[in-house]
């Protein structure tokens, strides 16, 4: 292989993350961007369905019958002429796609759902299939900008009652989409050119930076080995995150600009409706000083709509004569950029993007203003949300990357050997770990929350209870799968319960996605489970192989750092996509790319990995009643496996897995920031652990650290006694992260010869299978911990419960080494 070749490998490498993380990154923000743009129309449409509905009603007050109903067809028309109707000049505007006769329809439907009277002719005496998603009983009384979608069509609708306060039918705008689309291919358009521009830079600065980093024609990193290797991986992550960072700050900037647009469309149909009514009333003579309930209908219009600032009608000379100021404007003599000046006037500065004003009209001359500016607050929430998206991203494409680079360079090395039996490397399993606990963990922010969205009652336990079922019957499955898992490397290698495992996992992922109800839900998290059991043990095997005695530590911290990348990277993806597409789409996600990752190895690297060495351990022969009896009677192990492994897999899984996530979703964070929180624990292990690993491996004592781990975890569940809410939640999770970073249990098993003695891969599956026990209660226990009348009290005695039993492990223990003859 030529030194360009590995130039181009390299380069490759680079663009193909590159192009996705750029990519996802956009798909994050045009999703954020019709989202928004769709609730603005539907918002703008339900102020206008408000005034029909004051038509409508009124006309009912008087006795008239809903069914009898003389000039509704004129009633809809003009509610259609107000929809579609440009309602205000704007100079500054980017023109956004407008409503046309044909996008917008509206309709009067009967309690049964059959349509009375409808500007389309063709849905009367009809009740077509996009009305049956509509609950019409308990559609909202006053305007909403809720809606739903039905295939191309967005629906939204507005109850109406009559004098005796009964609801008689249901006042409905539907739109669809195509104003919606021609604005997001605008969008989509830009952000390609701006992802090709990027990409164009990128390949310049790579292959600069390439030819004089890689001098040496035998395609080698370079001549100073791993040196090179470092810092050609720096400059790469430069390169990779530079390019993201540039992409983000235009892409915001984009997003700014549409969405100070969007809501200046929107602020310009609410005014020009109450300029509508002003002028009604200033053409009877009515003077603009003398509005009569004017400031509260002023409170209602910024009371439904938390993106303005304030709106107040102002005289000719500019004087503010009502006014109607948010909430969140803040005070002015605070220093808040939001607040504004009674006496200045509201939005008097027309060249203010934030601010707009109409005239007043009555007769040809001008009687007043109404203005209402854009509340600050809310854009720089929008962009503070867009930003954490985008440096969320740029970590999980560094994560990503790493994990492709060494892939990259183990490839590279091996293509460089001209030997054909070429020594398998224990980091080739690493990428491939990554990717899978990528697909497996893609949903652990959420998996609680979709469980809630099936409830109903199984096996007679409360919700909160069965909110933790998936998560249980997932360990329980890994749990008996690991135990499969030991057996089956022991007699066939690790090679077939790996694929096997992976293939499980796929059809369990699938079946989550299907699952109609809550009791297939579970038994789906199942196969993912006994796919997860089987394959995680199975890479172990795979390194434990194709290390020696001296590197195999080395060999498995690094399996671990790219698992947990893969599972906060995967959370993390998650918990963003979530937020945006909803839950179950992303199952099918997960399953689209493991179904890759199988074809992947089938295709790429079946030959080289069936390659395997059996499992051996110090025992040679199969284990025995004496071995398995010296096994768990020894004091040292039994004391690990139940004051250690199970407590501590109890309180990680029950609060990282279960707790947390529900309970930031039950005080308002965002699906978004649940994941960014869950990143923090996976740091923790990624960077931190492999430090404290390397402490741990020259000291002469792994029982001590076992006691510090258990100690930190007790005291993150101790920390809700006093203090509560996000930041409480985040330095938990940081605390049990480095509580894991601690956990020396299988090093310290590993010193005694009775683990030897039995094998080591039988004892591996006999530790991991004592960890799902624990990972099996924690979802449970902590479901029982939410129906305590005291929730941080209940944490606490769970976290003093959980000190106590690692100060019983410190008793019963031994130090680390072999047993003594002695030993019980």
């Amino acid at each position: 292989m030529n030194r360009l070749s590995l130039k181009s490998r390299l380069i490759v490498n680079t663009l193909v993350i590159l192009t996705l993380a750029l990519g996802f990154n956009a798909m994050l923000t045009l999703n954020s961007l019709e989202k928004f743009y769709v609730e603005s129309i539907a918002s703008q449409y339900s102020v206008v369905g408000k005034d029909l509905k004051r038509n409508i009603e009124r006309s009912l007050g008087f006795g008239k019958s809903i069914e009898n109903f003389v000039g509704m067809e004129k009633i809809l028309e003009d509610t259609k002429s107000n929809l579609i109707q440009k309602n205000v000049r704007d100079e500054a505007a980017i023109h956004l796609s407008t409503s046309t006769s044909d996008d917008v329809s509206v309709s009067m439907a009967l309690p049964d759902g059959r349509i009375l009277s409808s500007t389309r002719p063709d849905l009367v005496g009809t009740r077509p299939a996009v009305h049956a998603r509509i609950d019409y009983k308990n559609a909202p009384d006053q305007a909403s900008p809720a809606y739903i979608k039905y295939k191309d069509t967005y629906v939204t609708h507005i109850s109406i009652r009559d004098a005796k306060d009964e609801w008689v039918a249901t006042a409905m705008i539907l739109f669809n989409q195509d104003q919606v689309k021609s604005v997001l291919k605008k969008v989509r358009n830009q952000s390609i050119a701006l992802i090709s521009a990027i990409l164009c830079g990128g390949v310049a600065v790579l292959a600069l930076m390439f030819h004089f980093m890689l001098p040496d024609k035998t395609g080698s990193p370079g001549k100073n080995g791993n040196s090179s290797k470092l810092k050609l991986q720096v400059m790469v992550f430069l390169v990779v995150g530079l390019a993201q960072i540039v992409f983000s700050g235009i892409n915001t900037y984009s997003f700014k600009t549409y969405y100070l647009e969007i809501n200046r469309q929107k602020a310009g149909s609410l005014i020009h409706l109450l300029k509508e009514d002003i002028e009604f009333l200033l053409n009877r003579n009515i003077q603009i000083h003398k509005l009569v309930r004017i400031d509260a209908e002023l409170n209602k219009i910024i009371t439904g709509s938390p993106e303005l600032r304030e709106i107040a009608i102002l005289d000719a000379d500019g004087t503010p004569l009502y006014r109607a100021v948010s909430p969140e404007a803040g005070n002015p003599d605070a220093g808040n950029p939001d607040a504004g000046n009674l006496a200045g006037g509201a939005g008097i500065k027309e060249e203010d993007p934030y601010t707009i004003r109409v005239e007043l009209m009555k007769e040809g001359r001008i009687e007043g203003y109404i203005s209402t500016q854009i509340l600050k607050k809310a854009l720089f929430k929008k962009l503070l949300e867009t930003g954490l998206d985008s440096a969320t991203i740029i970590v999980i494409s560094i994560l990503f990357f790493g994990e492709l680079l060494v892939l990259a360079f183990q490839f590279i090395n091996r293509q460089a050997r001209a030997s054909s039996a070429r020594r398998i490397h224990y980091k080739s399993i690493r990428p491939i770990a990554f990717l899978f606990l990528f697909c497996i963990d893609i949903s652990i922010s959420f998996l609680p929350l979709h469980m809630e969205a099936l409830y109903k009652p199984v096996f007679g336990f409360s919700k909160a209870m069965v909110m933790g079922l998936p998560i249980s019957m997932e360990m329980f499955a890994s749990g008996l799968a690991i135990l499969w898992a030991g057996v089956w490397m022991d007699r066939r290698g690790w090679y077939e319960p790996f694929f096997w495992g992976l293939v499980l996992s796929f059809l369990g992922l699938l079946y989550s996605w299907a699952a109609p109800n809550a009791l297939q839900f579970i038994l789906s998290r199942g196969m993912v489970g006994a796919g997860y059991g089987l394959s995680l043990m199975a890479v172990q095997g795979f390194v434990i192989v194709h290390c020696d005695e001296k590197n195999q530590a080395q060999g498995l911290a690094q399996l671990f750092a790219g698992v947990y990348a893969g599972s906060i990277c995967g959370a993390a993806m998650g918990a963003m996509l979530a937020e945006r597409i909803g839950y179950r789409i992303v199952f099918l996600i997960a399953a689209a790319i493991l179904v890759l990752l199988i074809l992947g190895i089938l295709v790429l690297m079946e030959a080289s990995f069936k390659r395997q060495k059996p499992m051996t351990g110090s025992h040679d022969g199969p284990a025995g009643p004496a071995q398995i009896r010296a096994f768990f009677f020894n004091r040292s192990i039994l004391g690990l496996l139940l004051f250690g492994i199970i407590p501590s897999a109890t309180a990680v899984v029950g609060f990282v897995n279960y707790f947390f996530p529900v309970y930031l979703d039950r005080i308002g964070t965002s699906q978004s920031n649940i994941g960014r929180i869950y990143m923090v624990f996976g740091l923790c292990l990624i960077y931190i652990a492999p430090f404290v690993g390397r402490i741990m491996d020259a000291s002469g004592s792994k029982k001590k650290y076992l006691v510090m781990g258990g100690a930190l975890g007790s005291f993150a569940l101790i920390l809700y006694y006093f203090f509560g809410g996000l930041a409480v939640t985040a330095g938990a999770i940081f605390l049990l992260g480095l509580s894991m970073c601690f956990d020396a249990s299988r090093p310290y098993a590993l010193t005694f010869r009775e683990t030897r003695n039995l094998g080591i891969g039988k004892s591996l599956s006999i530790f991991t299978s004592f960890e799902k026990i624990g990972q099996i209660m924690g979802p449970v226990l902590f479901g029982v911990l939410f129906l305590a009348k005291n929730l941080p009290l209940a944490l606490a005695y769970f976290g003093i419960g959980y000190l106590a039993l690692t100060l019983a492990f410190f008793l019963t223990a031994q130090k680390d080494g072999p047993s003594s003859p002695d030993s019980p």
